[in-house]
């Protein structure tokens, strides 16, 4: 009723819907919905792919693009499809510029999660493989599988126009049929009949036409090979013509595609020059004449370089590198090689440690920079196999310059301290090293003379030196852990050439690192005094360690993290309870010792303390399987604590080192957070160079 006297007077009442119609309505607005969730999606891709574009002309922030890869890899549990498309798609976008050396900590950790993606059976196929074809974008350099067609400048459209039309001349013509605006699969004249060259464009067109201007046979003579002829000068009725293609863009349309004669002579450029057939499209649009030689784009795939361009680009970065002492710049440079598989790294190696040798007032500072970066662009196994390379050829190098096994260990030490090569394993490589073998038909191909360096006395000097330098560098307490988890015995290394076993310490220098680890009273140090059960005052406890341990050892890197475990562990005993929305207020009691650890004896390196503070934390998050925001926690607690500052946070982003544990998860795990921490000058500081 109340329906009925809403509607006007005379108006006539809705028929009820059949249910044929409402069947229809209902895929209507199903339709409706699909279409616009199809035409949002096109919108998000456009908006990625345009933020993208405003990175590459420097309008956005390397920041900013962090921050939105971040955003789009959040869910871990159940990834969104649209947010995977959309992180493939800026990816494809912006990957070549971003992914840089000074980015490769956060690279590598989105490719961890983005490797998890292509493997994640809770997407679609379709979106894994998207995530496959980005990790292989990225191995490849960033080189698309297909090059991505847009539009065309002007000058493009003629170059393509005028190599169709040099390919056409090359092959014979296009297929029947090809050629003009219009469809002529069927084979009929372009002009609706006319066979005439005036109108038609056959091969013929401008010179009258003729009965065979609509044939695909070449038009012009040719010699033993099928080339065509060059027509000379004067020749014919063409004369002072010259040859050239021209584009098929609405032209008549002939059949031939072998070039027309342009120019000056004949009747070209007169009233009777081929007019645009009005029913055919565009007029003729005049290209320019290519070189003989011009053939198809070449594929954008990266090439492999042949062992030509190998030694040439080596010793271009050599000799770059000695000249600027840039180790970063030539580690960037060697990551764009193709090519530099692990036979070509031995032969890197030592051709850099012989060109240090014989560089007169070689900077072998430079040179153990430059070689400690190495292994972050090298395999392992490639890494160890220069090494061994290198050893086998030291009394090349000893003959050239005698104090060549000093700073070749010294080159050692670096990867040594940082994890990247295990003592024991240069013990090894020291063992077995030894020059080629002169090579006779009887030998298999690159013999080494096992063992000759050991013989003569070399092995020795240069382990005990490596593990010398690593304290030099790393602390002692470093060398002390190095040498202990090696197991090497330095005994084995003596013989009638080098000095008596017992004077391998004194003679070497090596008495505080043979002594034993000095951490080992400090974990039971530690620990004795976190678990008194009558309780603990964190500021007691500092004091309590200052007067227990030596300057030496509170100084050094290994003793922050030991203490900083060891407290990490008492505050937080189940890790996987732990609330990353809210400061820990069980953290809190132990803030007075940790900054005590921190600050140590002096402040020449507490900036290094920090980080080995950083460190600690990773390994706590790495033992208790990395839950969900507890290392963000952990460094915001740390941070608003007055424990660590900024600039440690954001060194320890950038660190290398190898010697604790779970570093890619625990950069994915922090990123928003080292995003919003990073400095306002950073943003100075892009990628773009």
């Amino acid at each position: 009723k109340i329906q009925d006297e809403e509607k006007e007077e005379g108006e006539v009442p809705a028929k009820p819907k059949t249910p044929e119609e409402l069947e229809l309505d209902k895929r209507r607005k199903i339709q409706e919905r699909e279409d616009r969730m199809r035409q949002a999606r096109r919108r998000m891709l456009g908006n990625i792919r345009f933020i993208g574009e405003l990175f590459k002309k420097e309008m956005l922030t390397a920041r900013i693009m962090h921050t939105c890869i971040m955003k789009l890899l959040n869910e871990k549990k159940n990834p969104d499809e649209e947010d995977v498309e959309a992180l493939c798609k800026l990816m494809a976008t912006i990957g070549r510029l971003i992914d840089r050396p000074d980015a490769k900590s956060h690279m590598d950790a989105y490719f961890k999660r983005i490797q998890g993606l292509s493997v994640n059976k809770s997407i679609s196929s379709r979106h894994r493989f998207m995530c496959q074809d980005i990790m292989e974008m990225r191995s490849k350099g960033w080189r698309e599988r297909r090059k991505q067609e847009g539009p065309k400048k002007i000058e493009d459209v003629h170059k393509d126009a005028a190599r169709e039309a040099m390919n056409q001349a090359r092959g014979g013509g296009p297929p029947r049929g090809g050629g003009g605006s219009r469809d002529f699969s069927r084979g009929a004249p372009q002009d609706g009949g006319r066979r005439d060259g005036a109108r038609g464009g056959g091969r013929d067109s401008g010179r009258g036409g003729g009965r065979d201007s609509g044939r695909s046979s070449p038009a012009l003579p040719v010699d033993d090979s099928g080339r065509p002829r060059a027509i000379r000068a004067g020749a014919g009725a063409d004369a002072g013509a010259r040859l050239g293609p021209r584009s098929d863009l609405g032209r008549g349309g002939g059949r031939s595609g072998v070039p027309e004669p342009r120019g000056g002579g004949g009747r070209s450029g007169g009233r009777d020059s081929p007019r645009p057939d009005s029913r055919s499209g565009s007029p003729a649009i005049p290209v320019d004449e290519p070189a003989a030689e011009e053939g198809p784009e070449e594929s954008e795939e990266p090439k492999e370089m042949t062992q030509e361009e190998y030694k040439d680009k080596k010793t271009l970065l050599v000799d770059y590198f000695f000249d600027d002492k840039d180790e970063k710049a030539a580690i960037e440079t060697m990551k764009e090689w193709v090519g530099f598989d692990p036979d070509r790294v031995a032969d890197f190696l030592t051709f850099f440690v012989f060109r240090s040798i014989e560089r007169k007032g070689m900077d072998w500072q430079a040179a153990n920079r430059f070689f400690r970066l190495l292994p972050t662009v090298l395999s392992a196994g490639a890494f160890k196999d220069g090494i061994a390379a290198i050893a086998g050829n030291i009394d090349d190098y000893r003959c050239d310059l005698p104090l060549a096994p000093q700073y070749i260990a010294q080159m050692f030490a670096g990867p040594i301290a940082d994890g990247h090569l295990s003592f024991a394993d240069l013990a090894e490589i020291c063992k077995r090293a030894g020059p080629p073998k002169e090579k006779d038909d009887d030998d298999e191909p690159d013999e080494i003379e096992e063992g000759y360096i050991l013989e003569e006395g070399i092995a020795l000097d240069v382990v005990c030196k490596a593990l010398k330098s690593v304290a030099d560098i790393a602390g002692a307490p470093r060398a002390a852990i190095v040498f202990e988890e090696s197991g090497v015995n330095l005994a084995d290394f003596a013989n009638d050439l080098t000095v008596a076993a017992d004077k391998i310490e004194s003679t070497f220098g090596l008495s505080e690192i043979l002594s034993g680890n000095p951490l080992t009273p400090v974990k039971g140090k530690i620990a004795e005094l976190l678990g008194a059960e009558e309780g603990f005052e964190a500021s007691a406890v500092a004091t309590e360690m200052e007067g227990a341990f030596d300057a030496g050892i509170r100084s050094s890197a290994e003793y922050v993290q030991e203490v900083a475990l060891a407290a990490l562990r008492a505050a937080i005993p189940d890790a996987s309870k732990c609330d990353p929305d809210r400061p820990m207020e069980e953290l809190e009691r132990f803030i007075p010792l940790l900054k005590s650890v921190v600050w140590g004896p002096d402040k020449d390196d507490k900036e290094g303390r920090e980080m080995a503070m950083l460190f600690a934390a990773q390994r706590f998050a790495h033992d208790a399987g990395h839950p969900a925001g507890l290392l963000t926690r952990l460094f915001k607690d740390m941070y608003s604590g007055d424990v660590v500052c900024e600039r440690p946070i954001l060194q320890w982003r950038d660190n290398s080192s190898a010697t604790v544990p779970g570093k890619d998860k625990a950069l994915f795990e922090v990123q928003e957070y080292l995003v919003e921490l990073a400095p306002e000058e950073d943003e100075d500081e892009e990628i773009h160079e």
